[in-house]
């Protein structure tokens, strides 16, 4: 195990822009000079969590009522209700349906609610 990889185990960074001195060279303590400052890492606190909200295509409402009308029209009882679902009702389904879908995105977590909720 490498001296850095100990130091970074036992819990002590440097300061950015700080190195070890090499084999043979004048260390800052030696030099009557200060010695870096090191401490130990401090409990993490997480950072504000940035959210980001999801946009759907639009053309997803066309295919919701596309999609289960044939499904209706490929059964016997729902051809009948096809007719329906294409007249209107499977629009205003759709687009109800679109306006309720919604996603958010954090560093965390994936919150997904669909659009019959």
């Amino acid at each position: 195990m490498s001296r850095g990889r100990e130091e970074a185990s036992a819990g002590w960074r440097f300061y950015r822009g700080q190195t070890r001195a090499s084999p043979g060279t004048v260390t800052q303590k030696q030099a009557g000079l200060s010695i870096p400052r090191m401490h130990p890492p401090s409990p993490a606190l997480p950072p504000p969590a940035a959210t980001v909200v999801a946009r759907f295509n639009p053309l997803y409402r066309p295919y919701l009522v596309v999609t289960i009308g044939l499904t209706m029209v490929a059964t016997v009882i729902g051809a009948p209700l096809a007719i329906v679902w294409f007249l209107g009702a499977g629009q205003w389904w759709a687009r109800h349906y679109f306006d309720k879908l919604e996603c958010q995105i954090t560093d965390r977590a994936l919150r997904f609610r669909p659009g019959f909720q």
